[in-house]
């Protein structure tokens, strides 16, 4: 009877929340050359109208929420050959895509479900940004883009606000010499001077890209999960250090290659499976989930790498990590793979500050008196319930709103271990407690 109640309490819990919940999924893809030409990549082997039949197939399986990709080419038009030709396909209208921009040969671009997210606004990262707004230096090599999203929440938009997403999108230098790794760190810089100068409280950041390092050690890395500013540290879903290149150890999180030999007139590189070039880092406000957007734990993935392909190409036989069209499909749009990450997202502005709830901080063990502290003022009341070890409610109370510090006496509680249920109108939390009564 015990174990039902407890397994009938936490069912109840995640109800209550998951009614206040949706899923973002969210991609990332190296497209190469999608619609540019290079000395190597040219319409015949890389044509335009073969890519766009194979995204289609691999965004059909994926339905990503959000896409943000690298390896754009400039022609305006091209970001269109994507919303029509591979996202709004058979009858799916609801992909959107922001501005495009011309980065020499090589763009970024976004594309969302406009039927969960808007665009509040886009901006770039060509120079280093400083302190008083002004930038300084040459230009980055390629520039960033950053999106910043919101979260279609009719309720929230009602009272004036809603969740909000600013993602970067990066496609950093390539190569392995010491001027290719400054190039880099120098992008990484100019984000991270960027994201000091504008992130602010209740902000979610995400940068995606091709970032083209080969391991945790190189300075690009550090200046993103390293920097001497901790709140605007970027955090690596997978938390994998070490040397990814070239390395079986980390088998399951190569992006790159997808084929063995270099193909279609040397366009796509070879090699096999053995680096990981592709990222979705996030802010520690995401990982957290601490405003409204949260990652789901186990959720990153390089898109149809079983894990067991250390370099070897992805069309092996024994890879059925995803079906066999997108296998195929991925084998021929691109020399790297996708990577996806999926997120929870609080539907109300009250969810924002309900996503709080875990983070009340109950003096444990209790004794004669229960105390909370709240990480900050809620507007609205919180209900608590106290049970004991047999499931039966020993007490209840309500804690009103705007408070940061509560106490009740529980002086007639035997000691043992008990189950707090913290409810809000629209959220649900449950927490152990030891009361240990002083003789």
């Amino acid at each position: 009877m015990r174990s039902i109640f407890f397994i009938l309490l936490a069912s109840y819990c995640l109800a209550a929340s998951g009614q206040n919940q949706d899923i973002i999924k969210f991609v990332h893809y190296n497209l190469l050359y999608f619609g540019a030409t290079s000395n190597n990549c040219n319409g015949s082997n890389n044509s335009l109208d073969a890519k766009k039949q194979e995204l289609a197939v691999i965004m059909s399986y994926l339905k990503p929420d959000i896409l943000t990709v690298n390896e754009l080419g400039p022609g305006n038009f091209l970001f269109n050959e994507i919303l029509s030709g591979a996202l709004n396909i058979e009858g799916e209208d609801r992909y959107q895509a922001a501005n495009p921009k011309v980065n020499s040969n090589l763009g970024n671009m976004l594309f969302y479900n406009g039927n969960k997210m808007g665009l509040l606004k886009q901006e770039e990262i060509r120079k280093e940004l400083l302190a008083d707004g002004t930038f300084r230096g040459p230009n980055l090599v390629r520039l960033i883009d950053i999106y910043t999203l919101f979260y279609k929440d009719e309720e929230a938009l009602q009272k004036g606000d809603t969740n909000k997403i600013h993602i970067l999108v990066a496609h950093l230098k390539a190569g392995s010499t010491s001027a290719n790794k400054e190039d880099r760190n120098e992008a990484a810089k100019a984000i991270m001077r960027y994201v000091g100068n504008k992130k602010v409280n209740r902000d979610n950041w995400i940068i995606s890209g091709d970032f083209n390092i080969q391991s945790s050690t190189e300075d690009t890395y550090k200046t993103f999960t390293q920097n001497s500013t901790e709140s605007i540290r970027f955090f690596d879903p997978v938390n994998s250090p070490g040397n990814w290149n070239n390395n079986n150890l980390f088998s399951n999180l190569h992006t790159q290659s997808t084929r063995t030999s270099n193909t279609n007139g040397g366009c796509f590189s070879g090699g096999g499976l053995d680096d990981r070039f592709d990222f979705i880092l996030t802010g520690k406000e995401v990982i957290n989930g601490d405003f409204g957007l949260k990652y789901i734990s186990k959720s990153y993935r390089s898109v149809g790498n079983s894990g067991a392909l250390f370099n070897q190409s992805i069309d092996a036989s024994s890879n059925n990590s995803v079906p066999s069209e997108v296998k195929m499909a991925l084998y021929n749009l691109s020399d790297h793979l996708p990577v996806q990450a999926d997120f929870t997202i609080e539907k109300t502005t009250v969810g924002i500050e309900e996503a709080n709830l875990a983070k009340i901080r109950i003096e444990n063990p209790a004794s004669s008196t229960l105390v909370f502290h709240y990480p900050q003022h809620f507007s609205h009341k919180t209900n608590i319930s106290l049970y004991n070890h047999v499931g039966q409610q020993v007490k209840s109370f309500e804690i009103p709103a705007m408070v940061s510090f509560f106490e009740t006496n529980i002086s007639e509680c035997p000691n043992g271990v008990y189950t707090i249920v913290l409810k809000t109108p629209k959220n649900c939390q449950t927490q152990k407690i030891i009361i240990r009564q002083q003789n």
